[in-house]
């Protein structure tokens, strides 16, 4: 799901056990629903976002498997178009639009949760490596994470790590482009995590 700040979309998600592929928008004012059209390829679980005119949702999976695909939906001509693939499988992934880039955050690639994090340029529709040369990921794995921007900084809250339901927050800072952990609500196993990563670094 997201906005283009006028109306909302719905895009894909489960029924039952049927995995759909629908798209889906809501006006508020009215409070009515329209279908726009389908995704060539059905998906739950995906991150969404929106970007000058384009919605783009990324991987997601299917009942079986998890995904790396990107579609794109222009709007304006209500038209699907396939994007640049991911490196990696990912579903219950958090994604956010922060300067003008892409960032795609955890999730699960369908056998472990991730703290890996893949940027994208909407612009250039690329891939990057990095940022600034830089690698980025998360302290802790986070599958099905929530995931927004406040004062100009990336929040990234909760989500499962694989064996644990998180509770605990973890913010991007431009300035270090680096992750800093909250250690206010962490639970055991996020403390031990950060613990071990301690004594390794």
């Amino acid at each position: 799901m997201c906005s283009d700040g006028n109306y909302v979309y719905l895009i894909g998600g489960t029924e039952g056990d049927i995995c759909k592929n629908d798209c889906y928008r809501y006006d508020p004012k009215d409070n009515t629903w329209s279908t726009l059209a389908s995704m060539n390829s059905e998906r739950s679980q995906a991150g969404i976002v929106y970007f000058n005119d384009k919605i783009y949702v990324f991987g997601g999976s299917t009942l079986n498997r998890c995904l790396s695909s990107c579609e794109i939906l222009t709007l304006s001509t209500n038209q699907w178009t396939i994007g640049p693939t991911m490196k990696e499988c990912r579903r219950g992934c958090g994604a956010v639009l922060y300067h003008n880039k892409i960032f795609i955050i955890g999730g699960s690639n369908g056998i472990t949760s991730l703290t890996s994090i893949e940027l994208f340029d909407p612009i250039t529709n690329d891939w990057l490596i990095n940022i600034n040369g830089n690698s980025n990921q998360l302290n802790i794995p986070r599958v099905g994470v929530g995931v927004t921007v406040c004062c100009d900084q990336i929040y990234v809250i909760g989500g499962f790590d694989g064996r644990t339901f998180l509770k605990s927050i973890e913010i991007y800072d431009e300035n270090t482009q680096e992750w800093r952990l909250n250690y206010n609500n962490l639970t055991k196993s996020e403390k031990n995590i950060q613990s071990n990563k301690e004594e390794i670094i």
